[in-house]
């Protein structure tokens, strides 16, 4: 066979050199952008795309990771290198936002004692240990996600990813110096708090310890705040002065009161010393935008502006209560005493003063008319002693002095004030109410022990959902939405068919 003749010249050779110079230039260059681009924080190389966003960090998380100075390592527990890449793909985020933030992996068929050292209890894969120091924190991977029940099916299903709740509130917790203490006062038939409002609480770093009173002369030194829900029996006369004593020298206190028909002298006592008073009647709603379709006694109170409902307001949220006390502010309130209203019924509320034998839920001659207070923060700062002595004390012509009382008792001059959140229902706390408004009254809860203990190391973070939220309906909504549905989409439907008949009938 004769072969081609191919004339190679120095023109040909110098273009091709060329040619191949800049296609390897080319690739070395792809090939460096792409290493430069491996090394980057996954922050600027991914995009959530997710609804939630899972595997974005929020703001609150961020700005903590910006305070960490101290080196952390997170250790992710492996099975045959096993993972989740809900996990993976967020412990990232955290290692981009912070250069102390370490992630070691540990696979427990080669290390099948590394667990033993910060827990008793058995860890499977997918738990994570957080560690400075000599402080660390275990979460197992079943507190990384949370666990509703259908009670169609009998079946529990997997509702919320709780990741970036943990991981925040375990780093912080870790990194801190000191956590603050929520005492729960018992011994009066006080309402158990739920399981799932205790994990709440300390997942946002606040201990949380029981409390009696019956062998105790004072409130312990490290309660940063106290926590009273709905007692049933009046406190003793001893207890009651060592509450009061704490609260005027700066104490902070979350409060409910449940409607039961009973006067608890004691207790009352606590809350006119700040200038409030439950109303001993339970408060219904005559306007069907603050009530639940269920009955006007299921409240949906309107959330007034504050720095303690301002996330509710904002999304939008509701809160419930149920058998609900009006609150009175009195008026023998000290001035000094501030009172801001949390909650609210509208103007058609009514309370019924004899409930526990009323015979209609609807208004009737004798009931009171609204509005009420249902929630209200209660602030006051302690006065130093030279302005206390100067400016609350006036001499009277007959050279006695007025003081109310009770003022210029407590610690003077710390410049610390005392504040209280009070709520007209316990109910608040359950945990079957706050399914109804979809957690919106643990974030108003949460909010305000946030508010009580004021430390830098509670973090609020909530679960994001994997399911659908229940929408919450007014009773007003509902009514519209039924003669919507019922009456006006169906005449629409048939009057616009009446139309589309007519004019092809002339054509």
């Amino acid at each position: 066979m004769k072969r081609p003749n191919i004339k190679w010249n120095k023109k040909n050779i110098k273009h091709g050199s060329y040619s191949l110079v800049w296609a390897a230039a080319v690739i070395a260059i792809i090939i460096i952008l792409n290493l430069i681009v491996a090394e980057l924080p996954s922050k600027f190389t991914s995009k959530d795309m997710t609804a939630n966003q899972y595997y974005t960090l929020s703001d609150q998380s961020k700005d903590m990771l910006k305070g960490v100075s101290k080196d952390v390592t997170i250790y992710k527990l492996t099975d045959d290198g096993s993972t989740d890449n809900m996990v993976e793909n967020l412990l990232e985020q955290y290692k981009s936002y912070s250069g102390h933030i370490k992630v070691v992996e540990k696979d427990l068929v080669k290390y099948p004692t590394f667990a033993g050292n910060y827990t008793s209890d058995t860890l499977k894969a997918g738990s994570l240990i957080v560690e400075c120091g000599e402080k660390s924190r275990v979460i197992s991977s079943s507190d990384l996600y949370e666990t509703s029940y259908d009670s169609s099916t009998y079946q529990a299903y997997t509702s919320g990813f709780d990741g970036e709740g943990q991981i925040t509130s375990a780093v912080a917790y870790v990194t801190s110096e000191e956590i603050p203490k929520i005492y729960v006062l018992e011994g009066h038939s006080e309402g158990e708090l739920s399981t799932e409002l205790t994990g709440q609480i300390e997942k946002e770093n606040i201990d949380v310890e029981s409390l009696s009173l019956v062998s105790r002369t004072s409130i312990p030194e490290d309660a940063a705040a106290l926590l009273i829900n709905s007692p049933q029996k009046d406190f003793s006369d001893e207890e009651t002065a060592m509450i009061l004593d704490y609260l005027k020298q700066g104490g902070k206190a979350f409060i409910t009161s449940t409607y039961t028909g009973e006067v608890l002298p004691n207790f009352n006592s606590i809350l006119e010393y700040y200038g409030v008073a439950p109303m001993d009647s339970m408060v219904g709603e005559g306007d069907s935008n603050y009530y639940h379709p269920q009955s006007s006694f299921y409240l949906l109170p309107g959330i007034q502006s504050s720095t303690l409902t301002s996330s509710l307001t904002s999304a939008n949220r509701r809160v419930f209560t149920f058998i609900s006390q009006g609150i009175e502010t009195l008026d023998s309130k000290r001035e000094t005493v501030d009172i801001t209203s949390l909650l609210k019924t509208s103007d058609s509320a009514y309370a019924k003063i004899d409930a526990v034998n009323m015979t209609t839920t609807e208004k009737e001659k004798g009931d009171i008319d609204g509005p009420f207070d249902l929630g209200v923060l209660i602030t006051e700062k302690l006065s130093g002693s030279e302005e206390s002595s100067e400016g609350s004390t006036e001499d009277s012509e007959d050279g006695s002095t007025d003081e109310p009382d009770g003022e210029g008792t407590g610690t003077e001059g710390t410049g610390e004030e005392t504040k209280i959140v009070y709520f007209g229902s316990g109910y608040l706390l359950e945990e079957q109410m706050d399914n109804i408004v979809s957690g919106g009254n643990y974030e108003l809860v949460m909010n305000c022990l946030s508010s009580l203990v004021d430390h830098e190391t509670t973090v609020a973070i909530p679960a994001k959902s994997l399911e659908t939220e229940y929408l919450t309906m007014t009773a007003a909504n509902v009514n519209w939405w039924s003669i919507i549905m019922v009456a006006v989409l169906p005449i629409a439907s048939v009057a616009s068919g009446g139309v589309i008949w007519y004019r092809r009938r002339k054509r």
